[in-house]
């Protein structure tokens, strides 16, 4: 079976390594980083998410986000903010461009359903063979 492989960004190590326990519980293979770009570079089966944490997103980050989406276009980048005091269109209030927002810690099975291309790979790679 294929393993879902997520790579979060942020400012907020807290935060980042609260998601990538939860998601790592549910055995997808997780890495955080500052730095996303070296992560994304140096991933050699690439990453099926780049997950942005919202509420630590500082304003490096910030700038490093429209370079990631030109080079990686292919690539899912889902906002996450679990503070109750966003409210309104992420891409309006963080000025991105995302595929998905999740209001809530990520579950693995959010993350497939909200986007197409990774769940057609995904369900692809686990139905039995024969």
């Amino acid at each position: 079976m294929r393993t879902l492989s997520i790579l979060i960004c942020g400012s907020d190590t807290p935060a980042m390594n609260r998601m990538a326990e939860v998601l790592s519980d549910e055995g997808v293979e997780v890495a955080t980083s500052t730095r996303p770009v070296d992560c994304l570079n140096s991933n050699e089966n690439g990453w099926d998410f780049l997950l942005v944490d919202l509420d630590g997103l500082d304003s490096f980050l910030r700038s490093l986000l429209p370079a990631i989406s030109h080079h990686f276009p292919h690539l899912p980048v889902v906002g996450v903010s679990t503070k109750s005091s966003s409210t309104g269109d992420p891409n309006l209030n963080h000025g991105l461009k995302l595929d998905a927002f999740l209001d809530r810690l990520p579950r693995a099975e959010d993350l497939i359903v909200s986007s197409p291309q990774v769940a057609a790979k995904y369900l692809c790679d686990t139905k039995p063979l024969g």
